[in-house]
């Protein structure tokens, strides 16, 4: 995982970055809030299962899916590699941006990972519990 987290992106250090690291650890910079945007940095390495290339293009992805509570509604993105994108970099960082909505009182999120090559997918979703954070109104 990458050291700082203002040197991963340039305006990361205002927004809330909720961490999924290598060693089934989480870990949140400040609070989520309501109405604000929150960063979601996932290690790769957790789900590496699926990795295939084609010609240095990338097969695989992983998969972020976000219920908001109380509404339930749901919200679900690939996130994008900010780590060299290639096939020596097997397990590379990835990351997303999303706007908590107004009212929400907790996210629920799991990650998905797969590729349209392989059959079936795998999951990194606490055993099926999913990751639960409280967001501040």
């Amino acid at each position: 995982m990458s050291g700082a987290i203002g040197e991963i992106a340039g305006n990361s250090e205002s927004l809330t970055v909720v961490q999924f690291l290598p060693d089934w650890a989480e870990r949140v910079s400040g609070e989520i809030r309501a109405g604000s945007r929150i960063r979601i940095e996932y290690d790769s390495a957790r789900l590496p299962y699926y990795r295939h290339w084609h010609t240095g293009v990338r097969f695989w992805w992983i998969r972020l899916t976000v219920i908001f509570h109380p509404t339930l509604d749901l919200h679900s993105e690939a996130l994008a590699p900010i780590t060299p994108e290639t096939a020596e970099t097997p397990d590379p960082l990835m990351a997303g941006e999303l706007l908590v909505p107004p009212g929400t009182s907790q996210l629920e999120m799991w990650f998905e990972n797969g590729d349209p090559m392989s059959p079936g997918t795998t999951w990194d979703s606490r055993y099926g519990s999913n990751y639960v954070f409280d967001v501040v109104r």
